[in-house]
Formats: structure tokens, sequence, C-alpha cells
């Protein structure tokens, strides 16, 4: 690994929380290293999901990263709901 395990982490850390999707005060994401990145913890949507597995790649370089990020299912009206999958598809 170019960096040290700590330093990656904080790289990392510092990729998701400048993207406005993975919104790091609504996501719980930890980080650990070992031979591989493994992201852990739930976001608020798929969308965050995969910017953060995105970005983690990015960040490590060569270095394998294991996405075991889920999504925090909750109960969504229909308002709610439409207003998700028109963000999802604008993001798309």
């Amino acid at each position: 690994m170019p960096l040290g395990q700590s330093q990656l982490i904080k790289a990392i850390y510092a990729a998701l929380e400048k993207d406005p999707y993975v919104n790091l005060a609504r996501s719980r994401i930890h980080i650990t290293v070992d031979n591989h990145i493994v992201l852990h913890g739930k976001v608020p949507n798929i969308i965050a999901k995969r910017v953060a597995a995105r970005l983690a790649r990015r960040t490590a370089g060569d270095v394998e990263v294991e996405d075991r990020l889920r999504v925090d299912t909750e109960a969504l009206g229909d308002a709610a709901l439409r207003d998700k999958v028109g963000d999802a598809l604008t993001y798309e």
C-alpha cells in the first residue's frame, strides 16, 4: 500500500466527506484496512452506497475495496418515494 493504513482511512473519509451524495452526517460508514479495505455500515440510499464505494476505490488505487455497506431501509410515503426515485434517476 502506498499510504499507511491510518493515512488511507483518513484519505477515504476526506473524499467521502466532500461528496454531497454520501452525506456523512446521515451515513454511518466505518472503514477497516487489513490486506484490503472494507466499508461497513449504513447509508441512506443506493446512490450514497455506489458513490462511497467508487470514491473508496479511486482513493485506494491498487488496493481492493470490499463494499459491505447496507442501504438503511425505511417506510416511505408515496411523495417521499417519488422524490427518492426522481433523485436517483436524475443522478444516473
